[in-house]
């Protein structure tokens, strides 16, 4: 995880937070968020990268059950 203040000491919307993930089966997962304060930047780069791997997770579920259904070829 890194955290930023963009543009100094002039204010503003200008704090960035970068988290950095390693997930079994979706890679690296790297996420950025800018934010007025450092813990809105903070909870939100949480919650994409969190929205991001349960994507991820239902579309491997999905795929897994789909290919369970499949009648296997004669």
């Amino acid at each position: 995880m890194q955290m930023w203040d963009e543009n100094g000491p002039r204010g503003g919307v200008d704090k960035r937070c970068q988290v950095a993930l390693h997930a079994e089966g979706a890679g690296a997962v790297v996420v950025t968020s800018v934010a007025s304060d450092w813990r809105a930047a903070l909870n939100d780069a949480l919650a994409r990268a969190a929205r991001f791997l349960l994507r991820q997770w239902r579309r491997g579920s999905d795929t897994r059950r789909m290919r369970q259904r499949l009648p296997e070829a004669v």
